[in-house]
């Protein structure tokens, strides 16, 4: 990997893990064009301050549950391009000041509902091109502001199943 100050570079390594000793100041972490298929539990708990998080382009098929708890001062983090089925409940719940969440292009089928309760700043939210069919009433109502929203494009939605869904 190559670091510039609080910036660390590790894509396009084919790297199979997230490598062991990036500095715990650093605040940008580009991980993406890789082939992590696996992040373990606590593999980014000492980056603390980490402020951008980039896993697109990889292979990852799940995500643990806790795995981003100690990230409190993430605001971008982009999950697209990998072969993500499902989200762990709470999987967010920690990153409140998340502004922006990219979560397309992988293989979602739905999403936990109340999965974005704690995601109070974010104003971009990407779910295109997943294999979504329908997502869980009030799913998106905490999301006060959300200022982009790209969800159906490309998904399988089931309209007999989306009652109760406002886009307002």
């Amino acid at each position: 990997c190559s670091c510039s100050g609080t910036d660390v570079h590790c894509h396009s390594r084919s790297l199979a893990s997230v490598p062991a000793g990036i500095p715990t100041n650093s605040k940008f972490l580009n991980l993406n064009y890789n082939q992590i298929t696996k992040l373990e539990p606590g593999v980014f708990d000492r980056l603390t301050v980490l402020a951008n998080l980039r896993l697109d382009n990889n292979q990852l098929q799940a995500i643990p549950p806790t795995l981003f708890d100690r990230l409190t001062q993430l605001t971008h983090l982009d999950l697209d391009r990998n072969q993500l089925k499902s989200l762990p409940p709470g999987i967010f719940d920690k990153l409140e000041k998340l502004t922006r969440l990219e979560l397309y292009n992988n293989q979602l089928t739905t999403v936990p509902a109340r999965v974005f309760d704690k995601l109070t700043q974010l104003t971009v939210l990407n779910l295109r091109h997943n294999q979504l069919q329908f997502v869980p009433v009030g799913v998106f109502e905490r999301l006060v502001s959300l200022q982009e929203l790209h969800f159906l494009s490309n998904n399988p939605w089931d309209c007999a199943r989306s009652r109760g869904l406002h886009l307002s």
